[in-house]
């Protein structure tokens, strides 16, 4: 009798296609950016944002709900979205990289801020191919390595 160990091994129901799915039907993006917005959701939403980016979720729609947060609401929700931008920027495609520019152009000069000077920086960084500046999400024990498998 011979044995078939693939047969054998456990089925794997978890992938990449199955998690973007649930992130998309439990509308998680807009729960982090949306109406009930909060400053510490946004600061640990990184790892988040890189999968989500990294796998075309992230779109010009997605950019706008970010940008309105960031300009629309208070200012504390501001910053934490200008630095979740900023880190985006770093792993951005070019035409990414000029649509966010595109919004920095448009504040008027007596609104720029130290938080829309890093995010200038951040782009022109980018485009340059500095990678110097990479923002990097701080680390806590709970996710060490990819989010999660191919």
């Amino acid at each position: 009798m011979v044995l078939n160990l693939q047969s054998m091994q456990p089925k794997r129901w978890l992938n990449t296609e199955r998690l973007l799915d649930w992130f998309e039907q439990n509308k998680i993006f807009d729960i982090i950016f949306g109406d009930s917005l909060h400053s510490e959701c946004i600061k640990k939403s990184y790892s988040i944002l890189d999968f989500l980016y990294h796998n075309g979720r992230i779109q010009r729609r997605e950019f706008d709900k970010m940008w309105e947060c960031a300009t629309k609401k208070h200012e504390a929700y501001k910053v934490g979205i200008l630095k979740a931008l900023a880190f985006l920027a770093t792993k951005a495609k070019i035409d990414d990289l000029k649509y966010l520019f595109a919004k920095l152009k448009a504040i008027p000069l007596t609104e720029v801020d130290k938080f829309c000077l890093d995010l200038m920086k951040a782009i022109a960084k980018k485009l340059t191919g500095d990678d110097s500046f990479a923002v990097q999400p701080k680390r806590n024990n709970i996710h060490q390595g990819p989010l999660i498998g191919p």
